[in-house]
């Protein structure tokens, strides 16, 4: 049994998505398969350079982080996980004979080929997005994490059909799960149990539609006063926060938001407690956790219909299309105002929700692995 490396990022108590897979699956792996984690080093960038690049726009040590290459220590003959698409590099950089690369997403690189330069990251994000994906075509293996992304892989990056493998994210149901929310939560971050909430957890991108959400949210406030906004993740680049804020005012829900930032890993399943409906309007996603952890809490879920999220969601959620203000506006409506229609989504959800666990995640893992040992 050859021993794996599974390279991971440095990620902080504030763990996105990318984090909570890489510390789950790794759990999970380590009572199946002889496996380390590596942190990987991000490229030192010299103030030399960072500063002047900083007045043309682009953050250099920002780039170096997201797409790090170095990795220092590899054991000999072993066999080496590179956790997200964006460590593709590592596969140029270093001498590695047996790889397997997770590709959570390539909206990036979409981006890039049609000409959307518009990341937080610029021009620089653009570059080393084509190089990080041109690097993936040299793994032994990929793992996709929904048949979406597998298709993505394979038309996108030309690799062949039988070297990727769909393996489904999981969901850590001991963590997610229905449960009453302290008070010290709720004033912590200004909520109160005499209102409801439309939440919505996730980034500022603009892939993540939050234009039309705030457009659906302000009819759907409009019409019950009961009801506010929530909005959760980390912050985005000055233009994405601008964007929000303009959403926010277009669409007369001043005074009626919560914007929360990042949350620390352990205060997540709360909100989604707290959350009377989840929503994801996204108009693409590699997989879609907010979701699936959403169901898990049981939190209804009201959620586009695009990309990977009908392969999480399917029907124990609401599903719309996300370019279809006013659907999203009616089906956010419905959760709300229809306690039948919302307990029968939260069973739903529940159920399907029982169906992703890292443990099945990791045993799927580990079969991708003993192919790849086995050739």
């Amino acid at each position: 049994m050859k021993p794996a490396v599974f390279v991971t990022r440095h990620y902080g108590q504030a763990r996105g998505g990318l984090g909570r897979y890489e510390e789950s699956l790794l759990s999970a792996l380590t009572a199946r398969w002889p496996v380390q984690a590596m942190p990987v080093q991000a490229l030192h960038v010299p103030a030399g350079l960072s500063l002047p690049a900083r007045l043309l726009g682009i953050d250099l040590r920002a780039v170096a982080r997201n797409y790090p290459c170095r990795l220092r220590g590899l054991p000999e003959s072993c066999l080496v996980h590179l956790s997200n698409q964006n460590m593709g590099l590592a596969l140029l950089a270093n001498r590695i004979e047996t790889s397997v690369v997770t590709v959570h997403d390539l909206f990036t690189l979409c981006r890039a080929a049609e000409g959307d330069n518009s990341s937080s990251l610029g021009m620089a994000d653009t570059m080393l997005a084509r190089l990080s994906a041109l690097c993936i075509k040299k793994a032994s293996r990929v793992i996709a994490v929904s048949e979406f992304t597998k298709k993505e892989v394979v038309e996108r990056l030309t690799v062949p059909p039988a070297r990727v493998h769909v393996v489904y994210e999981g969901v850590d149901a001991q963590a997610f799960r229905p449960r009453e929310v302290p008070q010290a939560f709720l004033a912590k971050y200004g909520l109160t149990r005499d209102r409801r909430y439309i939440l919505y957890v996730g980034s500022l991108e603009p892939r993540k539609n939050l234009k039309r959400l705030c457009a659906a949210a302000g009819r759907v406030l409009a019409a019950l006063k009961d009801v506010d906004l929530i909005i959760a993740g980390r912050g985005g680049t000055a233009g994405q926060e601008g964007l929000l804020r303009e959403s926010i005012e277009d669409a007369g829900l001043s005074g009626r938001l919560r914007r929360l930032s990042f949350l620390p890993a352990a205060e997540l399943p709360l909100l989604y407690n707290v959350g009377t409906v989840l929503a994801l309007p996204s108009l693409g996603e590699g997989f879609g956790l907010p979701a699936l952890e959403a169901m898990s809490c049981g939190c209804p879920v009201v959620a586009s219909n695009a990309t990977s999220i009908p392969e999480v969601v399917r029907d124990a959620g609401v599903m719309v299309n996300p370019l279809d203000v006013d659907a999203l506006a009616q089906a956010l409506l419905k959760a709300l105002a229809d306690a039948e229609h919302r307990q029968e989504l939260r069973q739903r959800g529940l159920r399907r929700a029982q169906a992703f666990t890292w443990e099945r995640a990791a045993d799927e893992t580990v079969a991708v692995y003993q192919r790849l040992v086995a050739t």
